[in-house]
């Protein structure tokens, strides 16, 4: 097996080269930058990158699919989404032991996804935040349409609500198509939801 160290912080790339070494693993280490890193991950059985430096996506670009990447958090909040998004399919927190980095890299080396709880746990706080989008606010409303809405929500006809502000119907049709463009909404029975708090 040979492994990959990429990271632009030369201590931790050849520390973390060496540990492996110690275990039994060929290892060598580069800059995300080295103009070597695609011939390097071609001959790589997985590649260790450091996934709180910058150009990460780059750098996977570089290593191009070659081989399994294992994602190394530096820090406690790291970006597993974006990592993820990269491919990236173990991690190993920075709150992690040696014996725990080398038994990620053998289990990605046989094509095993690994995640400790913390990680996982914030890929799925940004997972549930990516799905779940706030609804756009109530604020975005104009006086005249927060106004015309409530008599939406009241059951008032286009014409209803005309002759209660002294508008024309085609005006109140006009603050409608904009009441339901910007709160993202497709009819007007959905009013009601959004406007009950405001």
């Amino acid at each position: 097996m040979r492994a990959l160290v990429v990271s632009d912080v030369r201590f931790y790339r050849e520390s973390v080269a060496r540990a492996l070494a110690d275990d039994g693993i060929a290892a060598a280490a580069v800059e995300s930058t080295a103009a070597s890193l695609p011939a390097a991950a071609a001959q790589a059985s997985v590649a260790l990158v450091d996934i709180d430096a910058g150009g990460l996506a780059r750098t996977m670009a570089g290593i191009g699919g070659a081989c399994p990447v294992v994602g190394l958090a530096m820090t406690p909040r790291p970006p597993i989404a974006a990592a993820a998004a990269l491919g990236i399919r173990a991690f190993v927190g920075c709150d992690e032991s040696l014996a725990v980095l080398v038994r990620t890299v053998r289990l990605a080396v046989e094509g095993e996804a690994v995640c400790p709880s913390s990680i996982a746990a914030l890929l799925f706080a940004s997972l549930g935040r990516e799905t779940t989008p706030a609804p756009p606010p109530v604020t975005a409303l104009t006086r005249r349409e927060l106004e015309i809405g409530r008599l939406i929500t009241r059951g008032l006809s286009n014409s209803e609500i005309a002759s209660e502000l002294f508008i024309q119907t085609t005006t109140v049709k006009n603050h409608v198509h904009q009441i339901l463009r910007k709160l993202d909404l497709q009819r007007r029975g959905q009013l009601a939801s959004s406007l009950r708090d405001a």
